[in-house]
């Protein structure tokens, strides 16, 4: 977890719409996965405990261990690697209603949430420094996009946009075992930070940053189809797009 921003930030602002307009949250949220039962509800997981933290004594959900499946999370470390960077998630939660029939997981979904203020953010490297472990990247990586029908591009997933493209990984993963998860991509409008960041002010202010980051991991057509979402909101009012 990053050191949460007063008044600023993805993680800031994701905690307030979490829990001061959770209501407003939700229905985008539920909206954007292309849910209109008038039951349906998000049930959010709550984060862990971390008492070394200096201020926020809370650690993100990691991983998958809000999976209470021995044998998916055992496989998962056949997957990737155990040690150094793990997946460290903004928000988990199931969606629970009437009408879903996901294989295995009946009347349930599971949302893993990354929240973005700026377009910086959108950058990242793989740091793992064990050939051990960027080889085990590498393969988890061609698996994924083979089994996404998505074209690999090494330098892209593992030096531009490792941390969506890590999250497809295990996004497909769970696929792969009897799960119907969806990746929600939240990117707030209206952030106001220093000059160095590029905070957009409207939808029009990410799309070109989006558009490339989709373009090198070849996943502009799996939004929506694939239960991966982008979800556009105002941080000073209920613009949601």
């Amino acid at each position: 977890m990053a050191k949460i921003g007063i008044g600023y930030g993805s993680e800031c602002h994701l905690l307030r719409w979490m829990g001061r307009h959770r209501n407003s949250f939700n229905k985008a949220i539920i909206n954007a996965m292309g849910n209109s039962t008038s039951d349906a509800r998000i049930d959010w997981l709550d984060f862990n405990f971390n008492h070394e933290k200096d201020k926020w004594y809370d650690s993100e959900l990691k991983g998958l261990e809000f999976i209470d499946s021995e044998s998916v999370v055992s496989g998962w470390k056949e997957v990737w690697p155990t040690s150094g960077e793990q997946h460290n998630w903004d928000a988990v939660g199931w969606l629970v209603s009437s009408d879903l029939k996901s294989k295995g997981h009946e009347n349930r979904d599971i949302i893993l949430v990354e929240a973005k203020a700026h377009t910086q953010e959108l950058l990242s490297k793989c740091k793992a420094t064990s050939e051990v472990s960027i080889n085990k990247i590498s393969r988890a990586f061609k698996r994924t996009a083979e089994s996404l029908n998505i074209e690999y591009n090494e330098s892209h997933w593992l030096n531009s946009y490792y941390q969506l493209a890590n999250r497809l990984v295990l996004f497909d993963y769970l696929k792969r075992n009897n799960y119907n998860p969806h990746i929600v991509l939240v990117y707030f409008i209206g952030d106001v930070r220093d000059s160095k960041y590029n905070c957009p002010k409207d939808v029009s202010g990410w799309e070109s940053s989006l558009y490339i980051q989709d373009r090198a991991l070849g996943i502009e057509k799996l939004y929506n189809s694939e239960n991966i979402h982008k979800v556009f909101i105002h941080v000073a009012d209920d613009s949601l797009y």
